[in-house]
């Protein structure tokens, strides 16, 4: 029996085992991405591979380079540790020598203080204050002087007129005196 095809477009030689079927196209296409994608993903797994071992080769390098300066580094830390107390110490220094009373600065604050027709005999420090003792031409400069040494900073008011007398001076009369004040602490 001989059979022939009348439909159009489907030829003898096309039939179900010699010729292209359409779902084969589709199914071609996602498989040749897979293929590419694998490709791709490899490459780039390799190139990973070399850029860690890159790595490796640079931190195995900076880690000899690091062995390398630490001795530096411990001399530079105990230096700069150094350098730290020695600035605190400074401070503590500057400090003391900033608060301390001083002879020279002390004498000058009180020669200032010094009204005229007064002189000083005596200037003695001690661990209470100052005492001052001298010669007045009258009380009311001994009391200027008082006055003058309480507006002093190294001084803290009052200050005590401990004693007046009258003395002769040859032909003048003068008046003996002496004074106590307190010293301010350095630093308060």
């Amino acid at each position: 029996m001989i059979r022939i095809n009348l439909a159009p477009g489907r030829s003898a030689a096309a039939g179900p085992r010699g010729g292209r079927r359409p779902g084969y196209g589709a199914a071609a296409l996602p498989v040749a991405v897979l293929v590419l994608a694998l490709i791709w993903a490899g490459w780039d797994v390799r190139s990973l591979r070399r850029s860690a071992a890159e790595v490796a080769r640079e931190t195995a390098a900076a880690d000899g380079e690091l062995r390398a300066l630490a001795p530096r580094a411990r001399r530079f830390d105990a230096l700069d540790a150094r350098r730290t107390q020695l600035a605190a110490q400074s401070a503590v220094v500057d400090g003391w020598r900033d608060g301390r009373r001083t002879p020279a600065p002390l004498l000058e604050e009180i020669g200032r203080s010094v009204p005229g027709g007064l002189q000083l005999e005596e200037l003695q420090q001690d661990a209470d204050g100052l005492r001052l003792a001298g010669q007045a031409a009258s009380v009311a400069a001994v009391s200027e002087l008082a006055v003058n040494l309480e507006t002093l900073d190294a001084v803290v008011p009052p200050v005590e007129i401990v004693e007046t007398r009258a003395a002769a001076a040859g032909a003048k009369a003068v008046i003996g005196f002496e004074i106590r004040a307190r010293l301010a602490l350095p630093g308060g």
